[in-house]
């Protein structure tokens, strides 16, 4: 849940048509949609429930640590978030947002922080 908005992640169908190199790796086959991720109001839709697949080696039913980095997998496409190069902030002169994306290939560089809220 996103502290500030109180919305919740999920994961949507990309509709944008934009090429990419990253986009053909999210996509995973020709066939394959691209997903995108999205907010939404709510936390009790299939579509907005992740696993923290974490870095580090952990016994079964630990819980992950606070100051480790995991991996992000969406549950109901099974994917992994990844990074993409297209700029979500595509009217300034200099994009520092880009969109993040979700394809079925797990890389290790894809990590993301576990920070504490306040």
């Amino acid at each position: 849940k996103h502290l500030a908005t109180g919305q919740y992640l999920a994961c949507e169908i990309d509709p944008d048509p934009i090429t990419d190199p990253n986009r053909q790796k999210l996509r995973g086959g020709t066939d394959m949609p691209v997903f995108q991720l999205c907010s939404v109001p709510y936390g009790h839709d299939i579509f907005s429930i992740f696993e923290l697949d974490p870095t580090t080696i952990i016994k079964g039913d630990e819980l992950v640590p606070r100051s480790s980095y995991v991996r992000l997998r969406h549950l109901r496409t099974n994917t992994w978030c990844h990074a993409t190069n297209v700029p979500l902030d595509k009217n300034n002169d200099n994009p520092v947002m880009h969109k993040v994306g979700l394809a079925r290939i797990r890389e290790d560089k894809e990590a993301f922080a576990i920070v504490s809220g306040p």
